[in-house]
């Protein structure tokens, strides 16, 4: 069910790619005057729609907060097939989850509303901080394996919900 979940994220995301390349924030449309949503399939999907908005260009940021946002995704759902891949990849999931959240920090940062500001600011730095430990725990994890795998795992799920938290 997990596995499916992820792989769900995924695909979502991946729907909102085609607007976020339409996206041209010229001011033509009263959406491109207010800003740019995380969520923009729905603004377009469903009659007036609202979310927290983005003063950030769509293919400088989202794209490429998709394409770091989806590889955590993925790669956390693999490693629920094979446990085994946790070890093996684990310093690129943790490569890529600090990509993810140092690359989110400043427009988490400059959200508009104070309760979104700081959330989002919070879910990234809580990303950046387990992959941290996930290093550690991979630098240490040949003296205890068996503790050392069920901290990959906590690690690894605290990174996919600061993740999912995030975008």
């Amino acid at each position: 069910v997990l596995i499916f979940f992820l792989f769900f994220l995924v695909a979502w995301n991946f729907t909102k790619v085609p607007y976020y390349i339409g996206f041209d924030a010229n001011g033509d449309t009263d959406y491109e005057k207010g800003g740019l949503t995380g969520s923009i399939n729905l603004a377009y999907w469903v009659k007036g729609f609202q979310s927290s908005k983005l003063h950030s260009p769509a293919c400088n940021f989202l794209l490429v907060h998709i394409a770091f946002g989806s590889t955590v995704l993925i790669m956390m759902a693999l490693t629920l097939i094979k446990t085994a891949w946790r070890k093996k990849y684990g310093y690129y999931f943790f490569t890529f989850s600090i990509l993810l959240g140092v690359h989110t920090l400043p427009a988490a940062w400059t959200m508009g509303a104070a309760f979104t500001k700081y959330l989002f600011t919070f879910t990234c730095v809580w990303v950046i901080t387990a992959s941290l430990f996930g290093y550690r725990t991979l630098q240490f994890y040949n003296t205890n394996p068996v503790k050392h795998e069920k901290h990959l795992l906590i690690e690894y799920s605290l990174i996919t919900v600061g993740a999912y938290g995030a975008g």
